[in-house]
């Protein structure tokens, strides 16, 4: 267990590929990736969120970052949050404010007001596009 497994659980598929699919897809894709910075999934993979540094590591020092390079949005929207669904429920971005969901993953390593702005803004998609 290690980074690649917690890569392919949690970010899987390619991320070009959710984000050329549709919207939807890359938030659902950035669910899952934010899922995975759960401590009870980063422990079950041997790693630990060093969430000032933006990343995951194993013992041996080898990361992951976690950043605009592998969100399904960022990559989507070329990181223009104006066009992002996320940053439109948001009505900004989701990682500039000192109270965004990045910001505070990186100040307190809780990934969970990032999952509920997620889930929040795929309820909205599956409303607007009929699915609710």
């Amino acid at each position: 267990m290690g980074i690649k497994s917690w890569q392919k659980e949690y970010v899987g598929v390619s991320i070009q590929m959710s984000a050329d699919d549709s919207e939807l897809a890359a938030v659902e894709h950035s669910i899952q990736k934010w899922k995975g910075l759960r401590l009870k999934n980063l422990e079950k993979h041997n790693l630990t969120a060093v969430s000032a540094d933006s990343a995951i590591r194993n013992k041996y020092f080898e990361s992951f970052a976690i950043n605009s390079d592998n969100c399904a949005l960022c990559v989507r929207h070329t990181c223009r949050c104006s066009k992002c669904s996320l940053g439109k429920m948001l009505k900004g971005n989701c990682w500039r404010e000192s109270d965004s969901p990045f910001e505070t993953w990186i100040n307190t390593g809780d990934p969970e007001p990032m999952i509920k702005a997620l889930k929040k803004t795929e309820k909205r998609l599956m409303k607007k596009a009929g699915y609710v």
